[in-house]
């Protein structure tokens, strides 16, 4: 059982499978399988040269699984299951202190997740909502935006990772002014 432990971001994938090589471009594999909180995902690698490497990833997301893990505070509010794609950047471990650092974005229509919160935030199962998470360890943040309803910025530190700093409703505000701006 081969596991994959991206630390930064709190996340296994689990039961990896298929061929990878490496070499001093990075990794690459044309398709690997696994499983992320117990469901099927597919993955690929490509070397972005320098020891740098990207994964591209499909498949779908137990969000119960998520949060009985990591977050159960938010288990009454938040459950199902959806549908992701999307991409992490592996920076190169070759470089000593690389100013580079892991980047993730994951995409999904949050079909089939159901949010049990007050308007404007509530949404059925059935219902299709946009959602686009970014994380972008070198900034120490993280941002998930729901389509034009709501975004929430996350600040990273040592003693409480992911702690929730802002929350905007409706569309993204680009006259924000943080420390955090490239994710806004």
């Amino acid at each position: 059982d081969n596991t994959l432990n991206i630390h930064a971001v709190q996340l296994a994938l689990s039961k990896v499978d298929g061929a990878v090589s490496f070499d001093q471009e990075g990794a690459q594999a044309d398709q690997l399988s696994a499983t992320l909180y117990e469901q099927p995902i597919i993955l690929s690698a490509r070397a972005l040269g320098d020891g740098a490497s990207e994964l591209l990833f499909t498949g779908e997301f137990a969000l119960n699984e998520y949060l009985q893990q990591q977050y159960s505070h938010f288990m009454p509010f938040l459950s199902g299951q959806t549908d992701i794609h999307g991409k992490l950047h592996l920076p190169s471990m070759f470089k000593k202190d690389n100013p580079e650092k892991i980047a993730l974005n994951i995409h999904s229509s949050l079909k089939g997740v159901e949010f049990d919160l007050p308007y404007p935030l509530g949404k059925p199962s059935a219902a299709q909502l946009d959602a686009h998470l970014m994380f972008d360890q070198k900034q120490q943040v993280m941002r998930w935006q729901f389509a034009d309803k709501a975004a929430l910025l996350f600040a990273m530190s040592e003693q409480q990772p992911f702690n929730l700093n802002i929350i905007e409703l409706g569309p993204p505000n680009k006259d924000i002014k943080t420390e955090h701006q490239g994710l806004l």
